[in-house]
């Protein structure tokens, strides 16, 4: 039986109402999009999880979107004095036709762990 082709976009977003996270890759990054209606009040901004270990430097990785201009940035949750806070890894930014990501999968894994590097203690 051959699967439909919204079903195979699905799997390669990993979107899925059972899971409510999303695939870290540029693929999925690039092709989702945020709906900024929740609960019937419509949201200036939606940050969507990323299925990530929760064992590695890139934990609390979310792809914000904000409604007015559709631009999705890599946001990473963190906790300081008790507290949740975000800092913005970088915005997602396609490339020229055909070329790599100028922001994508690779350079924000690099930030992170550069950040990650520089300022968690051993």
């Amino acid at each position: 039986m051959k699967r439909t082709t919204e079903s195979k976009t699905e799997s390669k977003l990993g979107t899925g109402l059972e899971h409510k996270t999303l695939k870290f890759t540029d693929y999925a990054i690039f092709k989702f999009q945020s709906i900024f209606k929740v609960n019937g009040k419509t949201k200036d901004r939606i940050k969507t999880p990323f299925g990530i270990s929760k064992n590695t430097k890139l934990k609390g990785l979310k792809l914000c979107q904000y409604e007015a201009t559709n631009k999705k940035y890599a946001v990473q949750q963190f906790w300081f004095n008790g507290k949740p806070d975000y800092w913005t890894v970088g915005e997602f930014r396609l490339g020229p036709e055909g070329q790599p990501p100028l922001f994508g999968k690779t350079q924000c894994e690099e930030k992170v762990y550069e950040i990650a590097k520089e300022h968690i203690m051993d």
